[in-house]
């Protein structure tokens, strides 16, 4: 064994790797790998909530029932994803229930919102305008749901 092998200085190596993963997490540049995470649940709760969406629509519900409906459904199922997957914390403790809450009743308030105003002001096909305007109506959700996630909901601690 090498003097610079010994076993204190290969702790030391492992805490300086551990610390660094844990710098590079925090930093701007350690979000790459949480915002991709973030897209992953995203995307299977985006077509969850689309499949929802048009099922519901079909079934005749209206549109403003059958989105909202959708949208709570994937949410759910996007809370836990982000919470054991994206960000792998667990929530800030009690009031964070409250919290998440209240951000995902504004998050589908303007995914409500951008879906109906886009479709009383898009004249394409249906088939289309649907499309595009619960295209929108997501990313512009989406986007503030990150944001409130990643800096209000799960600050607390690291899951084991």
């Amino acid at each position: 064994m090498q003097a610079s092998e010994r076993p204190g200085k290969r702790l030391d190596r492992e805490q300086a790797r551990s610390a660094a993963a844990i710098r590079r997490e925090r930093s701007p540049g350690g979000l790459n790998a949480e915002v991709l995470r973030f897209l992953l649940v995203g995307g299977a709760a985006a077509l969850m909530d689309l499949a929802l969406y048009l099922l519901l629509k079909l079934a005749g519900l209206p549109v403003p029932l059958a989105k909202g409906a959708s949208f709570v459904m994937s949410s759910a199922a996007a809370y836990f994803g982000n919470k054991h997957y994206t960000y792998r914390r667990e929530a800030r403790g009690p009031s964070s229930v409250l919290l998440y809450g209240l951000l995902y009743a504004c998050t589908l308030a303007l995914n409500v919102l951008v879906n109906d105003s886009l479709l009383a002001a898009l004249r394409l096909p249906a088939t289309y305008e649907i499309g595009l305007a619960w295209a929108v109506a997501t990313a512009a959700s989406a986007s503030v749901n990150f944001l409130g996630t990643k800096l209000v909901i799960f600050r607390g601690d690291r899951l084991p």
